[in-house]
């Protein structure tokens, strides 16, 4: 939750966290108009992940009502009848795994753009290899990869979880050859870019998410987000032999039942079971 009042904190005051943000101050209009900015966003990610935030912002208003209670605009934004919940149901399969092909088209993309080619593929590493969120991905300090072990840690995870992911073997050229471009100065290890270049900034989930979204139209790989990097973990494990348990180590889930979700070989699988099934014939 932390992360989407982070997001919400920025949405409403550029450079505000959920620390700084004046959460009294909201007026209905706001609350508005970021519900209808999260149902735009349901379109294309996940009208879970979109109530999710709006819930965040439905918490943190709930205590500056029990704060002050006669602040009456407050009060108002947490009127469901002001304030819409967001259509769209908890099991909408939206997101998908990307093959092999998808991700060496993703990868072979960014060879020839320079500095930003070099951290787009760590940053493809970070999301389709280890499996982070994109604002796990954003919040990397260049001191939380190990080179060594070819590991990130994940400092500020889902839950405020810290935990150290392994990364594929082979996307340590990708990390190495971005460190190389980048140096190694103290800082986050993903830069922003601007006006063309980059700046030793870091980069925000949208970024993240614009980054990718630029990478797949020039791969010519089509419908792919930030998320599908978790999912594509998921499912190449799975696919391995890697048992349920296993995977949801990797990815950090609580709920075992979340990675289980997160399996998009089900529908093609299912059907070659069936296809192989014994059936008598005269």
């Amino acid at each position: 939750m932390l992360n989407a009042l982070d997001w919400i904190a920025n949405h409403f005051s550029k450079g505000s966290d959920a620390g700084t943000f004046g959460w009294h101050t909201i007026q209905l209009s706001d609350a508005r108009a970021l519900r209808n900015d999260l149902v735009a966003r349901s379109r294309r990610l996940s009208p879970a992940s979109a109530r999710k935030h709006l819930s965040a912002l439905r918490g943190v208003l709930r205590q500056c009502a029990e704060d002050d209670p006669s602040n009456t605009v407050i009060l108002a934004c947490l009127n469901p009848k002001a304030l819409k919940a967001i259509p769209g149901r908890n099991d909408d399969p939206r997101g998908r795994a990307l093959t092999n092909a998808e991700l060496a088209a993703l990868d072979a993309s960014c060879l020839a753009d320079g500095a930003t080619g070099a951290r787009d593929r760590a940053m493809i590493a970070l999301l389709f290899g280890g499996g982070l969120r994109r604002a796990e991905a954003a919040d990397a300090l260049l001191s939380d990869y190990d080179p060594a072990g070819n590991t990130v840690l994940v400092r500020r995870g889902k839950g405020s979880v810290r935990t150290r992911k392994a990364l594929p073997n082979s996307s340590q050229a990708a990390m190495l050859g971005w460190i190389s471009v980048r140096g190694i100065s103290k800082g986050p290890f993903l830069y922003r870019s601007q006006r063309g270049g980059l700046v030793p900034e870091p980069m925000t989930g949208d970024a993240i998410y614009q980054a990718l979204e630029r990478r797949a139209n020039a791969a010519g790989v089509e419908r792919v987000m930030p998320h599908d990097g978790r999912r594509t973990v998921a499912t190449s494990m799975l696919a391995l032999g890697h048992d349920l348990r296993t995977v949801q180590k990797a990815l950090a889930h609580a709920d075992i039942a979340t990675t289980a979700r997160y399996d998009r070989r089900l529908a093609d699988t299912a059907e070659d079971a069936i296809r192989s099934m014994p059936y008598p014939s005269a």
